[in-house]
């Protein structure tokens, strides 16, 4: 038993750098002593196991590339649905997820794939939605409807979706991590149920460390019109963004916001950091663009006869022909020779209009492609005229 748990020492695996640190903090906190506390000795000869843990936490290498590809995933998604990304960097501490459940008293909120720190959109949602409530006069609950959707309280019978999307704000480099401490002065006077202990200034203050994210970490926001097509989805997309702006630099967000936690200042990405993203958009545009003329190439050749489609064949193996290396370029000019007498061959067989196409195909190959010799081409070319003839 005396083994138990299991995680009481690390896990094989889980101090890799890449490993996924959310799971990590929530599922294998392994700082207990021997009674299964993580409480701090009384004669304190020992560190505090729930700071030990924390402080874990603080040295982070957060897969970069990860978050990179999902930075880009995001950058063509906001592209081709109309969205818009605000940059925002934290200006002190900003922390999320501190009432989640713990064995360190606090809890953090990590993307669940990426393991990184971040603030769930319908947060961003419920932020820029009480901003726009409490702080402009000029929206009525109406149109606070038609934006953000209705709610149970809004009286309405008739339930609805909001016109704007609110995606998670997560971070765009990999995010530096500190132990903050915080220290409630009152916690007798808040435990005792009888009310007999006064909230004096004798009672013993108890810190309690929690994780929280550094400043200067930069962070991504993101908003999408539901429908990109709606005649206002360009204003209401402009008008959440403000919002959304002066929400995160007045009142901050995510938890402790009254304490001055979570406040935000607009900031750009580095231009080397920019291109490099830049570059790697599009070279997955590209990509992208290549897997849809596959498709598109693929559906025009099915509906084509059989007898056409061994011309379609030809024209790809020649387009692939002409980015041959030279060492190779021999023997796939042997394999394309042969296609083009095999199709020679059979094209007796084929209909009138298959054979012209045939004859006007095979003319300019003979002659421009490089395959045949001088002296060949007037012997391909006459073997062509025979077809015409059949």
């Amino acid at each position: 038993m005396s083994h138990i748990p299991l995680y009481k020492h690390e896990l094989p695996g889980l101090a890799n750098a890449n490993a996924n640190a959310g799971l990590r903090f929530n599922k294998f906190c392994n700082t207990w002593h021997k009674d299964w506390s993580l409480s701090t000795d009384k004669n304190k000869q020992k560190k505090n196991p729930k700071q030990e843990w924390i402080n874990k936490f603080t040295n982070l290498k957060d897969n970069e590339n990860l978050l990179k590809e999902t930075f880009i995933r995001r950058e063509l998604l906001l592209k081709h649905r109309a969205g818009k990304g605000l940059t925002m960097q934290t200006k002190g501490a900003f922390v999320t997820g501190l009432g989640n459940p713990h064995p360190v008293e606090n809890g953090f909120t990590w993307h669940h794939t990426l393991g990184v720190p971040y603030l769930p959109g319908s947060s961003v949602k419920g932020l820029v939605r009480d901003w726009m409530k409490n702080w402009l006069t000029s929206i009525d609950n109406q149109q606070l409807r038609r934006l953000f959707g209705s709610e149970k309280k809004d009286g309405t019978s008739k339930n609805q979706v909001g016109n704007v999307i609110f995606l998670d704000a997560l971070p765009v480099n990999p995010v530096k991590l500190k132990t903050e401490i915080m220290t409630p002065h009152y916690g007798d006077y808040y435990q005792d149920e009888t009310g007999k202990t006064a909230p004096g200034d004798w009672l013993n203050p108890t810190p309690i460390p929690f994780l929280a994210v550094d400043q200067d970490q930069i962070f991504q926001f993101a908003v999408l019109p539901r429908c990109k097509n709606d005649a206002t989805h360009n204003e209401d997309i402009q008008l959440i963004c403000d919002c959304l702006m002066d929400a995160l630099t007045n009142l901050g967000a995510g938890a402790k916001t009254a304490t001055g936690y979570g406040l935000m200042r607009e900031t750009t990405i580095s231009k080397n950091y920019r291109s490099t993203l830049d570059t790697a958009i599009a070279t997955e545009q590209e990509q992208r663009a290549k897997v849809s003329r596959a498709v598109k190439e693929t559906l025009q050749r099915d509906s084509l006869s059989a007898n056409e489609k061994q011309l379609y064949d030809l024209d790809q193996q020649l387009s692939c022909f002409a980015n041959t290396h030279v060492i190779t370029r021999e023997t796939e000019a042997n394999k394309l020779r042969t296609s083009i007498n095999q199709i020679t061959k059979n094209a007796s067989q084929w209909s009138e209009s298959e054979r012209q196409k045939v004859a006007e195909r095979l003319s300019k190959i003979y002659q421009e492609s490089g395959l045949f010799s001088k002296k060949q081409i007037p012997k391909k070319l006459k073997e062509l005229k025979n077809i015409w003839n059949e």
